[in-house]
């Protein structure tokens, strides 16, 4: 955990520099040296960063108290941003930054647990360092709400392989209010659960089993009308876009992809070969693919490379097929793409 949480900071703080390099580049020749000087470049980076719609809106979102508990599920950043405002009386928009790095680092914990169980630490600890370095996962040294959603859906994945079901239904339940097509990881919560309770009394599966559906019939029920246009979304998700590419050949949908999403669901793609060739339980062979194929179906084919922490458990099967010197370079190829993406919007 030490080594992940400061593996995180340093990174953290090459972005920061990173982002206020572009903006010295950024400023006019005949800028006063007043511009310049290092207060100044911080104070023009948290302006920018507020000034970005995702912390207009969410800072829009919370000044709007919701009338009910389910209605602060259905945002359930925004309910905990407000909480946590509250409680550290920090600047609105340093404490969405702090926030969103906060569940970044317990959805890594939450990686690093759920390799842990059979794999050695170093292990763990790489791959989560490689989920750190993916080229969108500066958006969560920012802000970004998805930061909450990475967490619990690691946190549900973890706590299904370690029996904890009760954990695993408030999860989902949360998850499926917020979001409906959060939805489609309930078929591999159920698989997960009578994988782990084949032989078991009877009586004590129906127990656990309305104790992990339970939050997910309330959440389906007091949000029916949203899960109407489920299938409409779906059919606009990564996976079709693929599949239809696809048939047109290799060539022409290398031709159509920006080079950085070929580049990371490639990664991805090969992590889950990997994990299915080297682990030995046949849950942890699949589940790598299964949450790649959950991210392709609930993401849009231009917004999929944001999304690809979702599938970070791919990540370890990276690791477990290359070598040390092969890892270092990913690590350098992912931070350089990342902190171009960081220039891009400094710069």
């Amino acid at each position: 955990m030490t080594r992940i949480l400061g593996f995180l900071a340093i990174h953290r703080l090459l972005l920061f520099c990173v982002a206020l390099m572009a903006i010295y580049q950024s400023l006019p020749p005949d800028a006063p040296p007043s511009q310049k000087t290092v207060s100044a470049l911080s104070a023009h980076f948290f302006e920018t960063v507020a000034e970005r719609p995702v912390t207009r809106a969410l800072l829009r979102s919370a000044s709007y108290y919701p009338s009910s508990f389910l209605d602060a599920l259905r945002t359930p950043f925004v309910s905990v941003y407000r909480g946590f405002l509250t409680i550290t009386h920090l600047d609105r928009v340093t404490a969405l930054i702090v926030l969103t790095n906060l569940f970044f680092f317990l959805f890594l914990l939450e990686l690093y647990g759920l390799w842990g169980r059979q794999h050695p630490a170093d292990e763990a600890v790489r791959a989560a360092t490689l989920v750190a370095l993916l080229p969108t996962s500066f958006e969560m040294s920012l802000v970004s709400s998805f930061s909450l959603t990475c967490f619990l859906v690691a946190l549900a994945v973890h706590r299904a392989v370690t029996n904890r079901w009760w954990v695993t239904g408030m999860a989902l339940g949360i998850l499926v209010l917020s979001d409906p097509l959060n939805i489609l990881l309930v078929p591999l919560m159920l698989y997960l659960f009578f994988y782990f309770h084949q032989g078991q009394v009877l009586k004590t599966v129906w127990k656990r089993a309305v104790v992990v559906l339970l939050p997910v019939i309330v959440a389906v029920a007091v949000d029916f009308g949203s899960f109407s246009y489920a299938w409409d979304e779906m059919q606009q998700s990564a996976l079709f876009y693929l599949s239809q590419s696809l048939s047109g050949g290799v060539k022409q949908t290398l031709a159509h992809s920006p080079w950085g999403t070929t580049i990371v669901l490639i990664t991805l793609a090969v992590g889950a070969v990997g994990a299915f060739l080297n682990n030995k339980s046949f849950i942890d062979k699949m589940l790598p693919a299964a949450m790649l194929v959950f991210v392709l179906l609930t993401s849009p084919f231009s917004q999929v490379t944001f999304r690809v922490p979702l599938a970070g458990i791919c990540l370890h099967g990276v690791i477990q097929l290359t070598g040390r010197p092969t890892v270092w370079i990913l690590y350098f190829v992912m931070f350089i793409m990342g902190a171009l993406e960081v220039a891009a919007v400094f710069g």
